[in-house]
């Protein structure tokens, strides 16, 4: 029979002996927090990671004492072993409560979709592991022991200044508690296992389709039709929610900050993204922090790594316990400042738009344009571009059928291109000079010899596009006196009061998500 969730809860909470905050889901004055990011079924470098750090020892029992571990979600599929992670961490749990700390697991994505029946993931081994495809499915249904356990798990706490939750904090949340998020989304996923019970039990469905995304001609009840549509199991929601690791800085810095201060947290730490490094990553100055580090060496060809954060600092724990630097990301620049240098043959006029458009770049914090000097080849005048190596055109990726794994540089990141562009007086972007530098697919601006001018009308948008916040922010600090002493001997007078009239037209575009 299946616990009610506050039964449960008390029977795994009730022992611990910390000072626990006035809302649920939440701990304070926690002297010594671990965090994991994704396994992904990968138990014997988990076990590495928990044994050499001190907090389990030979027999796999805790040993961490009144520490709390947080595993961020992404127990499964991919590897073969999800079985034993899962069996661990509910034995973890009820050891480290008796010892008077606490072992928090957190659900993912991957959680989510073994819950609904999304199995794409699922490896062979792991359906072995539950003597086949019926044998997993049992045990994620509402009265198997993986469903049932799964069901009481939430997907966002906070112990001291940092929050921990899978996929990251967007708009979505704003205003909303954190017994609120986790009850809402327990009760979602109950509402689930019960018409996934229902549904295929009376041969309406299979039970390896994913319920979440039933095609429109099969006829169910409305309540399982409308959780396709419930917003925290969608790509906003606690469990996917990637702007946190990928957005641009000017689009997420008014999100992150309306988040901090919601919470009343100084930190945000996520899983789900993987670094590009390896290695737990901080950004937006240290506001976020990444740990997902692809420890399924097989899949990822990542690095086992354990989050340690005390009052004092942070630190990246390996198998051994040895300590690993923290990489911190820069701006975009980062990405699109490369050694690939491009000499164009440009007249004066030409270099000088090219100059202040890189020049507008900066002072606005976009990073898309790249690094541009005037020079002399040859003795030919021009400009020279400080491109990455690896630069792949919007025309390019369109032919060949790319698919761009950045979601923000399918939506907001053009939002924000197309409001730089407006304000620059672009009218000529299009997928030939529309470029990503890779890996990280960011945008690079090409053609920036073609912006400015006299003219004060936008371009010809069919549809306005939606203003980022944070642009908003950026440009509404522009000032004649500002531009006229930023692009001395780059823009005229009445090309810098062309800009200005621009920029008032975009203020009254509608804005972005951001940090309502």
């Amino acid at each position: 029979m299946r616990f009610p969730l506050i039964l449960w809860l008390a029977c795994t909470t009730s022992i611990i002996t910390h000072a626990v905050a006035a809302e649920p889901y939440a701990w304070d004055n926690v002297d010594r927090v671990y965090a994991i990011g994704d396994i992904h079924g990968a138990y014997p470098e988990l076990i590495a990671l928990l044994q050499g750090n001190g907090i389990i020892d030979a027999q796999l029992s805790w040993q961490a004492g009144n520490a709390h571990v947080v595993s961020l979600g992404d127990m499964l599929d991919r590897g073969a072993a999800s079985r034993r992670v899962m069996d661990l961490f509910m034995r973890l749990q009820q050891e480290a409560g008796a010892a008077g700390g606490a072992f928090h697991v957190l659900l993912g994505n991957h959680e989510l979709m073994n819950l609904s029946g999304d199995l794409r993931d699922v490896s062979e081994g792991e359906l072995a592991a539950f003597n086949g495809l019926d044998g997993h499915r049992a045990a994620f249904a509402a009265d198997g022991r993986y469903g049932q356990w799964l069901t009481t798990l939430p997907a966002i706490i906070r112990i001291n200044q940092s929050v921990f939750l899978h996929g990251g904090l967007s708009p979505l949340l704003a205003g909303r508690r954190l017994e609120e998020i986790n009850t809402r989304l327990s009760a979602q996923i109950e509402i689930l296992l019960a018409e996934s019970a229902r549904h295929i039990e009376s041969g309406i469905v299979a039970n390896n389709v994913d319920l979440l995304s039933l095609p429109a001609e099969i006829s169910v009840a409305p309540a399982l039709r409308d959780l396709g549509d419930e917003p925290l199991f969608g790509p906003w929601g606690p469990l996917w929610y990637r702007g946190n690791a990928l957005c641009h800085t000017i689009i997420e810095n008014p999100n992150v900050a309306a988040r901090l201060q919601q919470f009343g947290v100084t930190r945000i730490v996520i899983a789900h993204t993987p670094t590009r490094s390896r290695e737990v990553t901080t950004r937006l100055g240290g506001a976020v922090t990444m740990i997902d580090t692809g420890m399924l060496q097989s899949f990822y060809n990542g690095n086992p790594r354990l989050l340690e954060i005390t009052a004092d600092e942070l630190r990246a724990l390996g198998p051994n316990g040895e300590v690993h630097p923290i990489r911190h990301t820069a701006t975009p620049d980062a990405e699109i400042h490369g050694d690939n240098a491009r000499f164009l043959r440009l007249g004066k006029s030409a270099r000088r738009r090219a100059l202040a458009a890189y020049r507008l770049d900066r002072l606005l914090g976009v990073h898309m344009v790249p690094a541009t000097t005037e020079t002399q080849v040859d003795g030919r005048d021009g400009i020279l571009l400080a491109e990455p190596a690896r630069l792949l055109s919007e025309a390019e990726r369109a032919e060949r059928g790319i698919f761009r794994p950045n979601e923000c540089y399918k939506t907001s990141a053009y939002e924000l291109l197309a409001a730089f562009d407006a304000l620059a007086g672009m009218r000529s972007r299009g997928a030939d000079n529309l470029f990503y530098a890779l890996p990280g697919w960011n945008i690079v601006l090409g053609d920036t010899q073609e912006t400015f001018g006299s003219s004060s009308t936008l371009p010809n948008y069919a549809v306005p596009p939606r203003l980022p916040q944070g642009f908003a922010d950026a440009i509404t600090a522009l000032s004649l006196e500002l531009l006229e002493k930023e692009f001395d001997g780059l823009l005229k007078k009445n090309e810098i009061k062309a800009l200005l009239k621009r920029r008032d037209a975009i203020l009254d575009w509608p804005r972005s998500a951001g940090a309502e």
